[in-house]
């Protein structure tokens, strides 16, 4: 429902960019783990703490990234108590 991410267009219409966002805003989390695609098939893993964030780093990315290392980077900041992970299935397996 939210036009600014529907203008987007992103993968299957922003239905994870959306649920994320709301979890962000309504405090149910802290921050997201999300891979930002920095140019071609080349991603990296940041950490999410706002709207904007979440939406630049939207869409698919099918890259080998450090994934578990960026977690643990999240995990060690004081600030973020409630973080949310997006990953393919693989990622959450191994998680």
């Amino acid at each position: 429902m939210d036009e600014d991410i529907r203008r987007q267009r992103i993968a299957s219409g922003g239905g994870v960019t959306a649920l994320l966002i709301f979890m962000l805003e309504r405090g149910y989390v802290d921050g997201v783990v999300v891979a930002k695609r920095v140019r071609g098939l080349v991603a990296e893993l940041v950490i999410a703490r706002r709207r904007d964030e979440v939406s630049r780093a939207a869409g698919n990315k099918w890259s080998v990234l450090p994934y578990t290392t960026r977690l643990r980077e999240a995990l060690q900041d004081e600030s973020l108590r409630k973080i949310a992970l997006v990953g393919l299935p693989c990622q959450a397996q191994f998680l």
